[in-house]
């Protein structure tokens, strides 16, 4: 990350820009940003609201090539003297490829790389150890599910070590995953790997939404349980309630129609924000998130990241949330 002159020449449709203002925090996502720094932009905007903005301001998230005059996209483009088409991004020396190189896997024990040998498989990863895996372009941080946090701190640190001891590009990417959130592309690297259970507490919270869908008559489609889940939610004033429902497919939270509710994919994340009134109080809320057990950990994490910016502006209510 590295901070840009605050001009239109400065946006492109390769990477992703974060524009902080007094009031509302913009994301702007170009065309061809993939989802991993999509993900961390909104990190950087979480840690940015809440420490210059005590937690209280407005996120907007700008897609590239979407422009509505009345909407978040008008007033981003206002800012900087109306919508016009932006340039290409200038490639400078941090932006080089670097040639293919073979891909190669290393086991990370007390901040020493060690090879492996042999056919890649699944079964080569233990569940408290590291790994990191060298595709060249872009390099994975595998971080077994039962490592200690000092372990975890420590291979990050070795993997940007590799990195500059490589003389690779700036750019290179360094894409941590923890195990059960693997990508399809770093799973691509395996001579072979089985299909993998969901990952930790994503049953729940199906579960959790399936009884809530359920309650107000939509069954989830494609849904499978491989073990028992809590199927409860507090209680609804049945057809008293809105239901608003939003896939995390990597790029942006996008209003499911009606028609698609309980149509889920087990590749995505999907966020249920129910409104609804109990007692004397105007309304209540219970937002909970839905996570396709082939989902990888950064829309996860996209996921959890606008979950807490739902949930900001309802700080003065009672949020029950999973």
């Amino acid at each position: 990350m590295k901070q840009v002159p605050f001009a239109r020449s400065s946006l492109n449709h390769d990477d992703v820009f974060i524009l902080d203002t007094e009031k509302k925090i913009y994301q702007f996502n170009g065309t061809n940003s993939n989802v991993q720094e999509r993900a961390k932009a909104l990190e950087v905007i979480q840690f940015l609201k809440e420490k210059y903005h005590e937690g209280t301001c407005d996120v907007a998230i700008v897609d590239d090539g979407k422009l509505d005059t009345e909407s978040d996209s008008g007033e981003f483009w206002v800012l900087f003297g109306g919508f016009a088409p932006i340039g290409k991004k200038v490639i400078g020396e941090d932006d080089v490829v670097p040639e293919s190189t073979p891909t190669k896997l290393y086991s990370i024990t007390d901040g020493d790389l060690k090879i492996v040998e042999g056919e890649l498989s699944r079964g080569i990863l233990e569940n408290n150890k590291c790994y990191l895996m060298d595709c060249g372009v872009e390099v994975f941080l595998w971080v077994g599910r039962v490592t200690q946090v000092e372990e975890r701190k420590a291979a990050s640190q070795v993997a940007e070590e590799f990195v500059a001891s490589q003389n690779r590009p700036k750019a290179t990417r360094i894409t941590r995953l923890i195990q059960g959130y693997e990508t399809h592309s770093f799973k691509s690297n395996f001579d072979s790997w089985p299909a993998g259970a969901a990952a930790p507490g994503a049953e729940e919270g199906r579960g959790k939404v399936a009884a809530l869908l359920k309650q107000q008559g939509v069954g989830v489609k494609g849904m499978t349980k491989t073990a028992p889940v809590n199927e409860e939610i507090p209680p609804l004033l049945e057809g008293g309630g809105k239901m608003e429902v939003w896939c995390i497919n990597g790029s942006a939270k996008t209003p499911l129609p009606k028609e698609d509710i309980g149509k889920f994919y087990s590749g995505d994340c999907y966020i249920i924000l129910y409104t609804y009134h109990a007692g004397d109080r105007k309304e209540d809320y219970f937002l909970c998130c839905w996570i396709g057990k082939d989902s990888t950990e950064v829309i996860y994490t996209f996921s959890r990241l606008t979950m807490k910016i739902i949930r900001a502006p309802l700080n003065d209510y009672d949020v029950d949330n999973d």
